[in-house]
């Protein structure tokens, strides 16, 4: 098949990002195609009232790449762009040499895995008994963007983002109306997802049902689903920051297989309308590859007059006895610890699977003990008091149900007293 924009019975193709059909800007966009097929009455054609954002209905899938065996790379860039594709019809990319093929919707706003994203597309597909799925491959750039489906009874779309290149991101995106979402794969992980909010208003058999991210933050799962919001069986699935509206049927979170392990949450929000995780595998992940829960802890450290202490040692141990935080207080009187998405967070509470079962168990880490410049620590300073406290993390519940509230971070300001004008020698003070 020729380079360019062609079609057949059932599919539009886009292939080589240097032909004349691209437009000269080394990418295909809706007006591109539209300028080639927008005639023909069967491809493509434009609806708005050309004042709008253009606003475009596809009659046919639109595929990324040609029917043969070309590598030329082919990107699909468009941004203030609604496509409405008519029923069972998709956006999807051939299936060899996936390394070919490149999507960007929208703008990033900003640098690094903390950015915004905006002028994107919104891209609607009709759902309806037997629909294709939705599948990407190669790079992805989702900025500002809506992936939409109908959500009615019959088998609405599921989403499959098999990208093969490490740099694919989503930012400030909506996923709504999808069902079993599959971002990344357990060879090239999606590199960074930001600012997702996933959503179906029908039941569905879960939103997620893959997820390979280096980097996520800022998820939002709402639903109702029939089984779940994200279910994985891949190790190390690192989420920080999301929150889950609904009533799942069976969990907030399942997870599949016996490398379900070593799961990282960053500040929780769960349904609690539902078990926090459920197990397909019996004993699987075991206390030792459990899922582990983080909160933020901060404490600053200060005198008789709220000016921070410099060089004050600190640790924070849990019931286990692990030893957390061993750390000083910078010019500040705070401290840092760690590194990376986990930095200045702590274990909190660990979600596993009750050996010989497949039941969804639980361990928390309090009470924690804090420990601010006593004498038993490396660095003491004898002009200060220390401060010894027994604490439970805010939150914790002595009795577990769906219903209990999430955890919090902590900011603890933490005085010491020194000995100026004391008329005797004092003792080290423990509360």
């Amino acid at each position: 098949m020729a380079a360019g924009v062609t079609s057949d019975a059932s599919n539009i193709y886009i292939y080589d990002d240097t032909h004349a059909d691209a437009g000269g800007d080394g990418s295909y966009s809706f007006v591109d195609i539209h300028a080639i097929l927008g005639g023909t009455g069967v491809d493509i054609t434009r609806v708005d009232s050309g004042s709008a954002y253009p606003t475009y209905r596809l009659f046919k899938n639109l595929q990324i790449g040609d029917t043969g065996t070309g590598t030329a790379t082919t990107t699909l860039k468009d941004s203030n762009v609604v496509a409405v594709f008519d029923a069972a019809k998709v956006l999807q990319t051939r299936t060899t040499q996936a390394s070919s093929w490149n999507i960007e919707f929208g703008s990033k706003i900003d640098t690094g895995d903390q950015a915004g994203g905006g002028s994107g597309a919104i891209l609607c597909f009709t759902s309806n008994s037997g629909s294709p799925n939705i599948t990407w491959r190669g790079t992805v750039l989702l900025y500002g963007t809506t992936l939409r489906a109908r959500a009615s009874a019959g088998n609405p779309h599921a989403l499959v983002l098999n990208t093969l290149e490490p740099d694919s991101e989503i930012m400030n995106c909506i996923f709504d109306g999808l069902r079993n979402c599959q971002i990344g794969t357990a060879t090239t992980p999606f590199d960074n997802v930001f600012n997702l909010d996933i959503s179906n208003p029908a039941s569905t058999a879960a939103l997620v049902n893959a997820f390979l991210v280096n980097s996520a933050e800022r998820l939002t799962f709402s639903a109702s689903p029939a089984q779940e919001f994200m279910q994985s069986g891949q190790t190390g699935v690192t989420i920080k920051d999301f929150l889950c509206f609904g009533v799942p049927g069976r969990a907030d979170f399942r997870w599949t297989s016996s490398l379900s392990e070593d799961w990282k949450f960053i500040q929780p929000h769960f349904s609690n309308s539902a078990p926090r995780f459920s197990a397909a595998v019996s004993g699987l992940p075991a206390i030792g590859d459990a899922t582990l829960e983080y909160w933020k802890f901060r404490i600053k450290v200060v005198d008789r007059n709220g000016n921070g202490i410099s060089g004050i040692p600190t640790t924070l141990t849990d019931t286990t006895g692990v030893v957390q935080i061993t750390t000083t207080t910078d010019s500040n009187g705070e401290i840092s610890f760690g590194s990376g998405i986990t930095a200045n967070f702590i274990v909190v509470r660990d979600h596993y699977v009750t050996v010989g079962a497949a039941t969804y168990s639980w361990r928390d880490r309090s009470p924690f003990t804090l420990k601010v410049n006593t004498s038993d620590l490396s660095g003491y300073n004898p002009n200060y008091l220390g401060r010894k406290k027994l604490f439970y993390w805010p939150g914790y519940e002595s009795s577990q149900t769906d219903s209990s509230s999430d955890f919090q971070d902590v900011f603890e300001i933490s005085a010491l007293e020194d000995p100026s004008g004391q008329p005797t020698a004092w003792t080290e003070c423990t509360i």
